[in-house]
């Protein structure tokens, strides 16, 4: 008799085992007769929903899904067909959800939010999924979720907001390369209802004549592949084209609130006195800002670089072979000084007095930028650090300054006869 109960009990909880891992509570198994099933731990993790979460966006290298089961399992599985799915153990506490590790003591962490999962490369201990912690915040969503929660959520997670913002208007839907596959990726350009700035804020659109500013601390922000990015940000990364941006400027720009002005011309008013000329690209109101008699600026680049205006000495290194040094002379014109002021100014260099990091990634070998300017009788001069190998759009300080400074040396240095002439700098890394 005990022999055959003890075969009703095995069988009674293999079939329930079976129901509740391939049907969530489909079949329950209350042996012990407490009014809960056995095997299912939903009544100790309230906060997680039971089921399966996705990241919005396609990956061959971390998982796309993750599939919790109510006692205490989960499934990891990938796009790629070469990585075959796997089951981890997890639990949850104040919160958070950690999936363990099985070959090591370490786990992944989740913070628990109402639609989604967002991985906390901070708390996580083990070193799979590497590049999600190097792309910020990844945030896995339950099927069903609307792109306006999927963006909401996004914005709070990546500007630390304390509760989901409601989407406004979103400016454009369209479709993009996939760096992770061949199909088209979506993308969104939006803004939200409220504030996502601590202060009023103007979005230069780098390289472009456009200009977005945001006197009410919103912004316009755009989401592809589970990255939230400025246009500045999207416009250098090719997320938006400027197809897109010109049309949203016609949507967004007020000129009620501020203009947005282009890049400028060079030109003279009425005393002869030469000035930038500024136009808006709204309602075509001008302003203009006088150009300095005295202008002359140096700047170095890479390891080697050095140029200075009002000597004309042009340096790039030094040429083993001819036992020389990469030196000559490259006089400006005054069109061409004018207009590179222009260019400086508009990046703001008058706002730089002292040296500046633009980025916390350390890279090595290294170099560092030195600027020195004069204008009316002021000469001043800066150092720019951690500036090497990291584009101008990703500078935590004076994007628009990276911007005008390379294109100062890409318009009017490197690409001068005078430069071209020079022997090949031979001081290289190797």
């Amino acid at each position: 008799m005990k022999k055959f109960l003890m075969l009703i009990v095995i069988f009674v909880c293999i079939f329930s085992i079976v129901g509740c891992n391939e049907e969530l509570h489909s079949h329950h198994f209350d042996f012990n007769v407490n009014g809960k099933c056995d095997l299912c731990m939903k009544d100790m993790f309230p906060e997680l929903v039971i089921g399966t979460y996705y990241l919005p966006f396609e990956s061959r290298y971390n998982p796309t899904s993750i599939t919790f089961f109510d006692n205490g399992k989960c499934t990891i599985a990938f796009s790629n067909e070469d990585k075959e799915a796997y089951h981890q153990n997890y639990w949850i506490e104040d919160g958070k959800v950690y999936l363990d590790i099985e070959t090591a003591p370490k786990v992944h962490v989740f913070t628990i939010l109402e639609n989604a999962l967002v991985f906390d490369p901070v708390l996580s201990t083990a070193n799979l999924w590497d590049t999600m912690a190097s792309r910020g915040p990844v945030i896995y969503f339950l099927p069903d979720v609307s792109r306006e929660e999927i963006l909401g959520t996004t914005v709070m997670v990546d500007q630390g907001l304390d509760s989901i913002p409601s989407i406004e208007k979103i400016y454009a839907e369209y479709k993009i390369s996939n760096r992770y596959n061949d199909d088209l990726a979506d993308g969104y350009a939006f803004i939200i209802g409220g504030k996502t700035t601590k202060s009023p804020w103007q979005d230069k659109i780098l390289g472009t004549e456009y200009t977005f500013n945001y006197p009410d601390s919103r912004e316009i922000l755009v989401y592809t592949q589970g990255v939230l990015l400025t246009l500045t940000e999207a416009y250098s990364k090719e997320q938006i084209s400027l197809e897109l941006i010109a049309e949203i400027n016609t949507y967004y720009c007020s000129c009620e609130n501020s203009h947005s002005f282009d890049e400028g011309v060079i030109t003279q008013n009425a005393s002869g006195k030469h000035e930038i000329l500024y136009t808006c690209k709204q309602c075509h109101i001008t302003k203009t800002n006088p150009l300095p008699d005295d202008f002359s600026f140096s700047l170095t680049w890479g390891f080697d670089g050095y140029y200075n205006s009002e000597t004309g000495v042009l340096k790039n290194g030094y040429n083993y072979d001819l036992d020389q040094a990469c030196e000559t002379t490259l006089i400006l014109d005054q069109n061409e000084l004018m207009n590179i002021y222009r260019i400086l100014y508009n990046g703001n260099m008058l706002d730089i007095k002292n040296n500046i990091t633009v980025s916390d990634q350390f890279c090595e070998p290294s170099y560092t930028i030195e600027i020195s300017y004069t204008v009316n009788g002021e000469t001043v001069e800066f150092k720019i650090y951690e500036a090497s190998y990291i584009p101008y759009s990703e500078w935590s300080v004076y994007p628009e300054f990276g911007y005008a400074y390379y294109k100062v040396i890409a318009d009017y240095i490197t690409s001068s006869e005078e430069y071209k002439e020079l022997p090949p700098n031979q001081n290289l890394y190797e």
